[in-house]
């Protein structure tokens, strides 16, 4: 351990403050047993931390709403986002999209999002990439979904896409970044 800290201190940057690694290289030096290195009394600090989403609260990217968890499908159909549909007529779609247009009320958007098909064909990602555009930002369309307790997006990795599964990424929504 004390060869490690001397080692940081030889590959300090220019200009890089390295009196912390100095500090800690003499508190090794000077201890003598495995209890020196050891916190003996509480600080009293208190942190917030929010635990990561399980894995029925992520909107899955690269499936079809049908095929979302229960708990992600019974969100979307509680705000009237139809999982299981069939699409509307293209007539239907466009007088359900003026109404909205002309008035920006949460029920002519649930009315919208039924008749625009966001049902069983509709990946994840492309009800996303929707929800951004009646949402007008990615912000905007991530606040909503995790008012909904959806908690986030996974998504097959890069070399996983092809295949179909494999590795995934994540992304968490967090209302205390914005």
């Amino acid at each position: 351990m004390r060869k490690e800290v001397s080692g940081w201190i030889d590959k300090a940057k220019p200009g890089e403050n390295v009196e912390h690694y100095k500090q800690v290289l003499e508190y090794l030096n000077n201890a003598e047993k495995k209890s020196d290195f050891t916190r003996k009394e509480s600080q009293g600090r208190l942190y917030h931390v929010e635990l990561a989403p399980k894995e029925d609260e992520y909107l899955l990217w690269d499936k079809p709403l049908s095929e979302q968890s229960e708990k992600v499908k019974a969100a979307l159909n509680g705000d009237g986002i139809e999982t299981d549909q069939k699409p509307a007529s293209r007539e239907e779609i466009d007088a359900a999209k003026t109404k909205f247009n002309n008035n920006k009320t949460r029920d002519n958007l649930k009315e919208f999002n039924r008749l625009s098909g966001l049902g069983r064909e509709i990946l994840g990602r492309q009800f996303y990439r929707d929800l951004q555009t009646q949402k007008e930002s990615n912000q905007a369309a991530s606040e909503y979904l995790h008012s909904l307790g959806i908690r986030g997006i996974k998504y097959l990795d890069g070399t996983s896409r092809g295949k179909g599964e494999g590795n995934y990424n994540y992304v968490v929504f967090n209302d205390a970044l914005s």
